[in-house]
Formats: structure tokens, C-alpha cells, sequence
């Protein structure tokens, strides 16, 4: 008897558990005369836990859709399209899709057209899709095209509390192009995953970036942090393919193996304690600015394994503690890898094992940094300079230069040069000479420099320079 009660009692609670737990799939019906009032009554009264299945097809609404105060919704998109009408204004309500204070959303195969074409257009809220306020959203497989202002716009409504950004949100082969500003603005987010889609053509107003992670004001706590950007494709884009601004000093922003191709810049990024690696830049006016401004922490970023090809300059550093390893820059005009001195503090980096190759103008140049490592690099066919040495302190060594006019060349600088090999050489294979800012000092050791005709191995315009065959 005390067994056939339990096993009531056993029923009954896995009835109550199942439930509970138990969610409503909603197949809306579409109202095809008027599609607005359907598609925002089903995500008005949605409920907790709730799936909306939106009917393939394509809507064109004349106001923008609203997602308010939901729990762990999904909505599936079913491959349909909302376009918003043609001549429809840029009040906050013509968002084509504004979604705020929710929690666990889900939204699956989905596109949203801005009707660019046929709108007018400024920099004003009015994106096509917006995220306010939330924490934890899921989008995958979802199109946004042809926006007024941005294609995603990732914000909160109260920037200083820091409980209040937007956080925890995936975008997983979200594509987004022809924006009239930039693909993607994450102005305020913590902890977002960027992965795979494609970021392309912005152009319009500034930035005109692919992805832009830029704050509007500043706080005494990061606007950004956590942000991790990998395996995506950023292409035409006018502006810069990824942007990570300084304002609001943002920082861990980590970029893996994103593909920037043909844009005015390929990678700005201004913060600290990240990561970039494996990247792939081609064909655009800059190829990377990793900068850190006046007044700003030691950065500490890392910049590994990027493949920088094609550009009007290779890879620019400033700051300090940051590490250049294994890049490969070719083909660029103006220069391979500048490290470059901050005027107000004091600048470390290290440049190890990378390979520069076909600069028409200088290999590396490292121009008022106090502390330079550059060792294990190969440098290979330049116009000018292999490596050129300006007004600061470097540690030169077991580099590989060939093809250069000037293999090394050491002005005003405090340059240990030790253990390079140096070949078919234009000029000379090292140079150094005072400037008016400081002496030339240092010492030249231990190098293997081919002997060729008419050429001079050392060109020392120094009493300061020990030189150590």
C-alpha cells in the first residue's frame, strides 16, 4: 500500500514537473493586408519560454517592432524577411527591430532589410536591429542589409551602472551589409562572442567600419570588456574593418582569425590586455594600428601570426609591454612594422621571429622607443631600410636582412647590433651616426655580412660605437 501511494505520488510530481517545464511552440498567422499588427501582437504577448515561428515570406512594415521584458524567448525566423516600407522616417520607433530588457532570447534564421534605397538616412537611432539592456541572447543565421544608420547596434539605456550593459550575447553567422554607418556598433558590452558572418560594405557617414567598438561616454568602469571576435569576414567596408576605440577604455578584446579585405583600414585597435592572432589583412590603405594613448595603463596586447599583405602600411605599435611575433607583412608600401615611440611615457615592445618582405619603403622602423627588442626576424627585399633605428634603445639580434639599400641603419640611438646576417646589401650593411637629438652608441658584434664589391660593410659616424668583429 505505502508503495502504490508513492508511485501516485511519483506520477503526479513528474506530471508537475513536466509542466512547468514545458514550452509553446507559436506558428503565427499573418495578416497579409496589414503585417505589423501581426508580427507585434505575437512578440507582445509571447510568454515565458515561449517559440514564435514566423511564416516564410516577406513583410514590409511601416513601424518598427518592438521585443520588451522577455524571458527566454526564441523566435525563429524561418527564413522570412521584414523590410521596412519605403519613405518611412528615422524616429526611434522606425528601428526595424528594437530589442530591450530581455533575458535568455533566442533568434534563428532571420532577415531584416532597412530599404536603404528608398529611406532617408542619418546618424541618428535608428538601426535596424538594437539590443538594449540584455542578459544572454543567442542569433544565428541572421541578415541584416541595406540599414539607415547600423545594421546591429549592441547598447543599454543607463550606461554608469555597469549591472545595466547589455552582456553574455553569441552572434553566430550574423551577416550584415550595406550599412549606412557601420555593420556593427558595440557601444557598451561585456562578454560577447562574435563568430563567423561577414561585416561588409559601410559606407555612407563615419566610421563606416565593419565592426566598431567605440562607447559613447566614459565611465569610471569599461564600456567594453570580454569581447572576443573571431573567424569573420569584413570586406569594402570604407572605414576600418575592426575599430576598437579608447574611449571608453574597453579591454580584453580578443580577434582570431577574421578575414579584412579592401577596406580604409584593416585593424585600429586602442586598448589593452588583448589578443590578436591569425588575422588575414589585404588590400587595404593601413593594414594594423595597435596604439595606446597619453596617460593610458601599460597595454600588454599581443599581436601573433597575422598575415598583413598589399597595404599602404604593415603593422603600427604603440605602447608599452606588447608582443609582435611571428607576423608576416609583404608587399606594402610605406613600411613593414613601425614601433613608435609615445612622446609622454616611456615605450616597450618586443618584435621576434616575424617576416617582412617586398616594402617599397622601410622594413622596420622603431622611432623614439625606449626599449626595443627586435631579434629572429627576417627582413627581405626593401626600397629603402631593412631596419632603421631612430632616437631610442634597441637590442638587435639574429635577424636575417637581404635586398636592402641600408640593412640596419642607427641614428641617434643606443643600438646593440649582434649576431644579424646581412646579404646583397644596396649601400652599406650598418650605419650609424649621431642625430641632433643624441648620440649614436652602442655595439656591433659578431655579425655575418657577405663581402660585396665596391660596398661597405660599416659606416660608423660615432667615438661612441664599439665595434667587436
Amino acid at each position: 500500500m505505502i508503495r502504490f501511494k508513492f508511485l501516485i505520488f511519483l506520477s503526479v510530481l513528474i506530471v508537475l514537473v513536466t509542466t512547468s517545464c514545458k514550452t509553446s511552440m507559436k506558428n503565427i498567422s499573418i495578416d497579409k493586408n496589414n503585417f505589423y499588427p501581426s508580427l507585434q501582437r505575437a512578440f507582445s504577448t509571447a510568454q515565458s519560454g515561449d517559440t514564435i515561428v514566423l511564416p516564410r515570406g516577406i513583410y514590409t512594415i511601416r513601424q518598427g517592432l518592438l521585443v520588451s521584458d522577455k524571458n527566454d524567448l526564441t523566435i525563429l525566423g524561418n527564413g522570412c524577411t521584414i523590410k521596412m516600407a519605403d519613405k518611412v522616417g528615422l524616429e526611434n520607433k522606425n528601428a526595424l527591430l528594437k530589442i530591450k530588457n530581455c533575458t535568455n532570447l533566442s533568434i534563428f534564421d532571420l532577415t531584416l532589410d532597412g530599404n536603404r534605397e528608398n529611406r532617408p538616412k542619418a546618424e541618428v537611432f535608428c538601426h535596424a536591429l538594437i539590443l538594449l539592456n540584455i542578459k544572454g541572447a543567442k542569433l544565428k543565421d541572421i541578415s541584416v542589409k541595406n540599414s539607415v544608420v547600423d545594421g546591429v547596434y549592441i547598447s543599454t539605456y543607463n550606461p554608469e551602472n555597469e549591472n545595466q550593459i547589455s552582456r553574455d550575447i553569441e552572434l553566430t553567422n550574423v551577416n550584415v551589409t550595406n550599412s549606412y554607418r557601420n555593420a556593427m556598433s558595440i557601444i557598451y558590452g561585456y562578454n560577447i562572442l562574435v563568430s563567423g558572418g561577414s561585416y561588409s560594405d559601410s559606407n555612407g557617414i563615419a566610421p563606416e567600419a565593419g565592426i566598431d567598438v567605440e562607447a559613447n561616454k566614459t565611465f569610471d568602469h569599461p564600456s567594453s570588456k570580454n569581447i572576443v571576435i573571431e573567424g569573420v569576414e569584413l570586406s569594402n567596408n570604407n572605414g576600418w574593418g575592426i575599430l576598437v576605440s579608447s574611449k571608453g577604455r574597453p579591454h580584453h578584446i580578443q580577434l582570431y582569425n577574421n578575414i579584412v579585405d579592401d577596406c580604409g583600414g584593416g585593424i585600429k585597435h586602442t586598448t589593452i590586455e588583448s589578443v590578436i592572432k591569425g588575422n588575414h589583412i589585404s588590400y587595404c590603405n593601413r593594414g594594423m594600428d595597435v596604439f595606446r594613448y597619453h596617460g593610458r595603463p601599460i597595454d600588454n596586447n599581443q599581436i601573433i601570426n597575422n598575415n598583413i599583405s598589399n597595404c599602404g602600411t604593415g603593422l603600427k605599435y604603440i605602447g608599452f609591454g606588447g608582443l609582435i611575433e611571428g607576423n608576416t607583412i609583404t608587399d606594402c608600401k610605406e613600411y613593414g612594422i613601425e614601433l613608435r615611440g609615445n612622446s609622454e611615457m616611456e615605450t616597450k615592445v618586443s618584435a621576434i621571429e616575424n617576416t617582412v618582405k617586398n616594402i617599397e619603403g622601410k622594413g622596420i622602423y622603431s622611432r623614439h622607443c625606449s626599449y626595443a627588442t627586435i631579434s629572429d626576424n627576417k627582413i627581405i627585399t626593401t626600397s629603402e631600410e631593412g631596419m632603421i633605428l631612430m632616437n631610442g634603445e634597441q637590442i638587435v639580434k639574429n635577424n636575417i636582412l637581404k635586398e636592402n639599400l641600408i640593412s640596419i641603419y642607427s641614428v641617434g640611438s643606443n643600438s646593440i647590433i649582434e649576431g644579424n646576417t646581412i646579404s646583397d646589401y644596396g649601400k652599406v650593411a650598418i650605419r650609424m651616426k649621431d642625430s641632433g637629438r643624441g648620440l649614436a652608441r652602442g655595439k656591433i658584434s659578431k655579425n655575418k655580412i657577405a663581402e660585396i664589391e665596391s660596398k661597405s660593410k660599416l659606416d660608423v659616424r660615432s667615438k661612441n660605437v664599439i665595434i667587436d668583429k
